[in-house]
C-alpha cells in the first residue's frame, strides 16, 4: 500500500506503527501488592497506585506505593485489548520524540527532539496502530527508518509508550504479571531502540521518491507501475538477493514510472488537441470516435484510480491504434508522432505485465520451497525446472505444479539416497536481544553459565552498571516524576544484577545438600495459617461371617493422629552500595550473595535436624523418640546393634490394627565423628576375625550412598535409621506455595527518586517452609552416654 500526501499538505514519510503488542513485557516492574485507589474516586482497587498524598510516586514504572510498603515482586506489564482500547483514547495527535527524556535532565522533553506525531488510531490484530507522520525537518528519522526497512530489519528500529497506567495483578506463579487496566495519561510514543512490548513500524505508507519532483500531483498509475516493477527483477528466478543491484533496479523504474505519467498527460493532451483541429463540433478524430472516446474514459479514469489496471489500458491503446491503422498516411505529423508514443507505452506496459507475472511466480515458488524444507541443492534443482529455459518456462505457475515438482524431486532423491543419511540443511543462527547479552554479560562477569558463550563479560561492575544505565558517572538520578518506559531505562540494572545474584544465591544452595530428602517428604503449603497433617490408623483382620445364621458386624473405625505446623519466614537483606559500584569490588558482591544461598539451605536443614537434636514432643504428646513408642535405644553404632535395629523397625505395629509393618531401615544418619565407623560396618563383609558375615552389608547402599554425615549433629555419639521416606514418611517439610528455593529480589524501590536509595540497592532473600513430625514409626534414635 503507497499512500501520498493529499494536495502535497506536508512532506514527511508516514508509517504505520504498532504501539505495542498484545502480551508480556520483556521488562519486570516491582509491585508491593497493596490495595490502592483509582484516580477519581472510582473505587477500591488493586490498581498498583495509592493515594498521592499519602504515597510515594514511582517514576519509572508509573506505579504508585504506601510509603511503608516493599515491593515483594518484580513482575512484567501485560497488554490486552482492554489496554489497547485505553491507548486509542490518547494516540490521535500523540507526539513522538527521538528516544525517552534523558535521565536526570529534567521532567519533559526538548522541542529539538520532536519528530513526527499520530494519528488514525485503530485496533489491529496484535494490538494498537496508528500512523506516525514524521516532520520535514527531521530527515535523518526517515533516512534510518528507511534504512532498516530496506535492509530487511525494521526490529532494529522501536517505539515504546511513555505513559501513567493503571494496573492490578493477575495470574499466579510463573504466570503472574500487571495487567494494564488502564492508561491514565499517554505523555508520547517515542522512537527507541530497544522496546520491550513490541512496539514497531508494521509498513511504509508513503515515499517520497515516488511523487513528481516538480509539480508534486498524485499519480496513482504511475505509483503503481513503479511498484509493481520495483518487485519484478530481471526474466530470471533467483535464490539470492543482490541488495546493491536490487536498489539501482528500483531507482530506475522511479524514473519510468514519472516518465510515463508524463507521456500519458501528453498523449491525453495532443488528443484533445488533435480532435479540435479535426471536428471541432464533435471534439473528436473522424474514423477514431469509439476508440478515442474509450481510450479517453479509460486513461483518466485510471489517472483516479489508487490501483492501476493495466490490461484495460492495453485493451483501449490496442483498439485505438487498431483504428487509426487505415488513417496513418492521413494523419498529421503531431497524431503520428502520438500514435508512436502509445505504441512505446503499450510496450511498457506489456512489459511490465509480464515481469509482474514472473514476479508472482517467483514469490510462489520462493514460498514453496522454503515450507518443503529441501536441502539447497534439491531446491536449486527445482528452481531452475521453473527458469524461461526450463520445461515450466513461460507459463502461470499454479501450487499444484510447484508441489508436484518438489514431490517428484524428493521420490527421486530417496531413491537415490542411503537410508538414514542426514543432509546439509542450512545453518541456524540464533539472534539474540539486547537484554539478552546484558544479562550473559553481567552473569560472566560473575563466572555463572551461559548459553552463548561469544557473548564478552563485562569486566567490572562499574561497566555493567554504565551499560544498564549510561550514568557513566554513577550518581544514580533518574526522572521525578511517575511514567512507564517500555524501552531499558535504570531500572535494568538493579533487576539485571538482582537476576544473576540469584543465580549465585541458588548456585550455593543446590551445591550444599544435607541429605534431608532422603528423610523428608517436602509438600506445598497454601497460605499462613495452621496446616493439619492426619494420619487414620488400620483395620484389623476382616471377621468370619456365618450369613446363614448371622447379620455381618459393624468394623470398629480406626482412630486418626494429627499433627499440626505452620509456615515460618526466614531471611534478610543484602546491600550493594554505590561505593562497591564505583570501587569496582566485583568479588565481595557475589560471595556475600554465595553465602546467603548456604545459609538458607542451613537454615532449612537444620529445622529438620533439631527435631532429631531436641526431640521435642509431638502429635501424641509423647517425645518422638521414646520407649513407649520402641524407637529409642543406647546403643554404640556397630553392625550387631545396626541388626537389633533393623528388627525392631520390622516389628513395628500398625495404629489401631497392632498389624506388624514391617518397614526396614534405608538411610543412616551420623555425625561427622562417626562417619568412618558408618562406612565400615556399611560395607565391610565381616565383623570379626573369624569371619562372621556382616549381616547388615550394604544395608544403607554399595557405596554407602544412603549414609548421612551431618555437621548439624551435635552430639558425637547419637546416631539415626529412617525407613525409606516414599514407604513410611516420617518428615514433613512444607513451602509456602511450593516455592522450595529461596527468593532473592529487590528489597526497595530503587527508582522512587534514584537508581540508589540512600546510595545503595538491598536486596531480600526470603525463604518460607517449616517441618513436623507426621509419624514417629518410621525412625529410630540410639542416645549414646
Amino acid at each position: 500500500m503507497l499512500e501520498a500526501p493529499a494536495n502535497g499538505a506536508h512532506s514527511g514519510r508516514k508509517w504505520r506503527v504498532r504501539i505495542f503488542e498484545y502480551g508480556l513485557s520483556k521488562n519486570r516492574y516491582p509491585w508491593n501488592g497493596n490495595k490502592g485507589s483509582r484516580p477519581g474516586g472510582m473505587g477500591s482497587r488493586d490498581w498498583g497506585m495509592g493515594s498521592r498524598e499519602s504515597g510515594i510516586r514511582n517514576p519509572a514504572f508509573g506505579i504508585e506505593s504506601s510509603p511503608l510498603s516493599t515491593p515483594h515482586s518484580l513482575l512484567p506489564l501485560k497488554w490486552t485489548e482492554r489496554s489497547a482500547r485505553a491507548a486509542l483514547r490518547h494516540l490521535d495527535g500523540a507526539r513522538c520524540f527521538a528516544d525517552h527524556v534523558s535521565e536526570g535532565n529534567g521532567t519533559s522533553h526538548s522541542v529539538r527532539d520532536l519528530i513526527g506525531f499520530f494519528s488514525e488510531p485503530a485496533l489491529g490484530p496484535r494490538g494498537p496502530e496508528a500512523t506516525l507522520t514524521l516532520l520535514e525537518s527531521e530527515r535523518w528519522a526517515r533516512d534510518k527508518l528507511l534504512a532498516a526497512w530496506s535492509a530487511g530489519r525494521a526490529e532494529l528500529i522501536g517505539f515504546s509508550l511513555d505513559a501513567v497506567i493503571a494496573v492490578r495483578p493477575t495470574g499466579d506463579g510463573a504466570e503472574r504479571a500487571l495487567e494494564v487496566e488502564d492508561i491514565v495519561a499517554l505523555h508520547s510514543v517515542d522512537m527507541v531502540s530497544a522496546p520491550s512490548s513490541g512496539g514497531r513500524a508494521l509498513d511504509v505508507l508513503e515515499s517520497r521518491e515516488l511523487r513528481d519532483s516538480e509539480s508534486g500531483i498524485r499519480n496513482p498509475a504511475t505509483e503503481t507501475m513503479a511498484l509493481s516493477a520495483s518487485r519484478i527483477p530481471n526474466s530470471e528466478f533467483r535464490t539470492e538477493t543482490n541488495e546493491s543491484s536490487r536498489s539501482r533496479e528500483i531507482q530506475s523504474t522511479y524514473q519510468q514510472g514519472a516518465t510515463m505519467k508524463q507521456e500519458i498527460q501528453r498523449i491525453l493532451e495532443a488528443i484533445r488537441h488533435q480532435s479540435v483541429v479535426s471536428d471541432p463540433a464533435s471534439g473528436l478524430i473522424p474514423g477514431t470516435e469509439g476508440a478515442q472516446l474509450r481510450l479517453q474514459e479509460v486513461l483518466e479514469s485510471e489517472l483516479g484510480q489508487p490501483e492501476v489496471n493495466p490490461p484495460r489500458v492495453l485493451g483501449a491503446l490496442a483498439d485505438w491504434l487498431a483504428a487509426q491503422e487505415d488513417l496513418a498516411a492521413a494523419l498529421p505529423p503531431e497524431v503520428a508522432h502520438v500514435r508512436e508514443q502509445v505504441k512505446a507505452l503499450r510496450q511498457q506496459i506489456s512489459d511490465a505485465v509480464r515481469r509482474q507475472r514472473i514476479a508472482e511466480n517467483r514469490v510462489r515458488l520462493d514460498g514453496k520451497l522454503s515450507a518443503s524444507r529441501l536441502p539447497k541443492p534439491l531446491a536449486g534443482l527445482v528452481a531452475s525446472r521453473f527458469q524461461p529455459d526450463g520445461p515450466y518456462g513461460g507459463r502461470d505457475l499454479s501450487e499444484e505444479d510447484i508441489e508436484m515438482e518438489i514431490q517428484r524431486v524428493r521420490e527421486a532423491y530417496a531413491a537415490l539416497s542411503p537410508v538414514g543419511r542426514v543432509m546439509e540443511t542450512g545453518r541456524v543462527k540464533v539472534v539474540r536481544e539486547p537484554e539478552e547479552k546484558l544479562q550473559m554479560a553481567l552473569d560472566r562477569l560473575f563466572n555463572l553459565p551461559v548459553e552463548d558463550t561469544g557473548v564478552p563479560a563485562f569486566h567490572g561492575i562499574r561497566e555493567a552498571y554504565v551499560a544498564y544505565t549510561g550514568d557513566g558517572e554513577v550518581t544514580g538520578s533518574v526522572l521525578p516524576h511517575l511514567r512507564v518506559r517500555e524501552d531499558y531505562t535504570t531500572a535494568g540494572f538493579p533487576n539485571a544484577l538482582g537476576n544473576t545474584l540469584r543465580r549465585v544465591l541458588l548456585k550455593d544452595y543446590r551445591d550444599q545438600d544435607y541429605g534431608i530428602g532422603l528423610i523428608a517428604q517436602f509438600s506445598s503449603v497454601p497460605d499462613f495459617r495452621t496446616q493439619e497433617r492426619v494420619r487414620v490408623g488400620y483395620f484389623g483382620d476382616l471377621p468370619t461371617v456365618a450369613t446363614e445364621s448371622a447379620d455381618y458386624g459393624e468394623l470398629t473405625a480406626p482412630t486418626d493422629e494429627k499433627a499440626t505446623y505452620s509456615v515460618v519466614t526466614f531471611g534478610g537483606l543484602v546491600t550493594v552500595t554505590r561505593k562497591a559500584i564505583i570501587n569496582d569490588d566485583i568479588g565481595i558482591v557475589p560471595q556475600i550473595v554465595s553465602r546467603l544461598g548456604r545459609s538458607a539451605r542451613r537454615t532449612l536443614a537444620q529445622r529438620v535436624f533439631n527435631l532429631m537434636i531436641n526431640n521435642a514432643a509431638i502429635y501424641d504428646a509423647l517425645a518422638w523418640f521414646h520407649a513407649t513408642h520402641g524407637n529409642l535405644g543406647s546403643t554404640a553404632l556397630s553392625a550387631a546393634q545396626l541388626d537389633v535395629v533393623r528388627t525392631a523397625m520390622r516389628n513395628r505395629t500398625e495404629k489401631d490394627s497392632g498389624k506388624k509393618l514391617g518397614i526396614g531401615p534405608h538411610v543412616l544418619v551420623v555425625p561427622n565423628e562417626l562417619e568412618g565407623l558408618a562406612r565400615q560396618e556399611n560395607e565391610r563383609e565381616y565383623v570379626d576375625a573369624s569371619f562372621t558375615p556382616n549381616r547388615v552389608r550394604f544395608m544403607f547402599g554399595q557405596s554407602s550412598e544412603r549414609v548421612i554425615v551431618s555437621p548439624l549433629l551435635s552430639d558425637a555419639n547419637d546416631w539415626y535409621v529412617f525407613a525409606n521416606v516414599q514407604e513410611a514418611p516420617t518428615v514433613e517439610v512444607g513451602f509456602l506455595q511450593g516455592r522450595q528455593e529461596p527468593e532473592f529480589f529487590l528489597a526497595d524501590n530503587p527508582t522512587a527518586a534514584a537508581v540508589f536509595t540512600s546510595d545503595k540497592i538491598r536486596y531480600k532473600v526470603r525463604h518460607e517452609h517449616e517441618a513436623v513430625v507426621i509419624d514417629f514409626r518410621g525412625a529410630y534414635k540410639e542416645v549414646v552416654v
